[in-house]
């Protein structure tokens, strides 16, 4: 289940990079962020906020701390079984449009992913 909070926002940046960048962080939620359940119930809860320059993407799954967002984002590092470009190229195009990639781990259970484009 995908939920959005979306306020209309206006940014400079090239939409086909912002476009690549918000669809892999969808399918890294929609993929990694399921509820803990058994397999059968899992699903995933998923909540997109666009607030000014800010896309950020909160699930319910195990959690993504800050201090391991680093690894996660290295070009073919994925402990989740992915080719791990997904989390890279999200950071590159953040940093393309002067503005950076953050996770925190959300209260109650899971991650927020926060793409900035532009300084925050």
């Amino acid at each position: 289940m995908v939920t959005t909070s979306l306020d209309a926002s206006v940014v400079t940046a090239d939409p086909a990079l912002v476009r690549i960048a918000v669809r892999n962080l969808l399918d890294n939620a929609l993929r990694h962020g399921r509820t803990p359940a058994p397999a059968s119930a899992a699903r995933a809860e998923v909540h997109v906020m666009v607030r000014g320059a800010t896309v950020a993407v909160a699930d319910r799954g195990p959690g993504i701390a800050a201090a391991d967002l680093p690894g996660l984002t290295e070009r073919f590092r994925s402990p989740g079984g992915g080719t791990g470009i997904g989390l890279s190229l999200v950071r590159e195009i953040a940093a393309a449009h002067g503005g950076s990639l953050t996770a925190d781990l959300r209260p109650g259970g899971g991650t927020l992913v926060r793409l900035s484009l532009g300084p925050g």
